[in-house]
């Protein structure tokens, strides 16, 4: 075996390597998970739970003109509170189903204003003058101040921790990843989260994808089959500090 045909291989397995490091470096330091950077409120305490199971349902990355709608009224027909995370741009775009949702009694929480893949690597003085502006496009359509916020894509940072900080934002990650946004059918999306299903969890699903309202149908006919109870994001992390938290003003 010459030295030129082991090169490329010694190469390909020093890249994958490489790939793997980098990986596990982002998977355990960056992911809001791992709370390293910032001390994100992610799932409740079973124990807390034991007599009604219950979880909190939010929603990133809207508004969608189409899908929120059908969400919302899903949420009515049920009588069920959920937590939006909204992309500061689509909010601006239609204001009107922010004020519908703040309405309806459902939190809203901060997404960032564009929703960028550049949005963690911007600085932090960056990062603080999306938020706050998407801070204020919102509190000014429901008039009170809005102090949830969600990191796009679920990256945390020290310049998104510097920021979040000055903005005095209250980080709120999820339990439970449908990740909803694969290409997978309804089915498939379930099972995963219902291999994750636990007392206390925050669901994280999205509103602007077609499948939405169905997943949302068939979620919540699980989760009654589970006698599972589904309360406000406020009210499952209230129940798990068992304080006063900076979630609404």
């Amino acid at each position: 075996m010459t030295l030129s045909f082991l090169i490329p291989s010694i190469l390909l397995i020093l890249s994958l390597i490489t790939a793997g490091i980098i990986y596990w470096f982002w998977y355990n330091c960056f992911r809001i998970e791992s709370r390293r950077y910032l001390k994100a409120l992610c799932c409740g305490n079973p124990a807390h739970f034991v007599e009604a199971p219950a979880i909190a349902l939010t929603f990133d990355d809207g508004i969608h003109p189409e899908y929120t709608p059908k969400i919302l009224e899903i949420l009515e027909k049920h009588q069920i509170k959920a937590t939006f995370f909204l992309i500061g741009e689509k909010a601006q775009a239609y204001p009107e189903w922010v004020r519908y949702i703040h309405a309806n009694g459902h939190q809203i929480g901060i997404h960032s204003f564009y929703h960028r893949n550049s949005f963690p690597f911007q600085s932090a003085a960056a990062i603080r003058d999306e938020l706050e502006q998407t801070r204020l496009i919102l509190s000014r359509l429901v008039g009170t101040e809005i102090f949830l916020f969600r990191p796009p894509f679920g990256v945390t940072n020290p310049m998104i921790a510097q920021a979040t900080q000055q903005l005095n934002l209250t980080t709120i990650g999820w339990s439970i990843r449908s990740l909803d946004t694969r290409s997978s059918s309804i089915e498939q999306t379930l099972k995963r989260i219902c291999k994750k299903l636990h007392p206390g969890g925050i669901i994280l699903l999205h509103d602007t994808l077609p499948q939405a309202p169905e997943l949302l149908e068939a979620l919540l006919a699980l989760l009654d089959k589970k006698k599972y109870q589904i309360l406000s994001l406020e009210q499952i992390l209230q129940i798990k500090f068992q304080s006063s938290l900076n979630l609404t003003k």
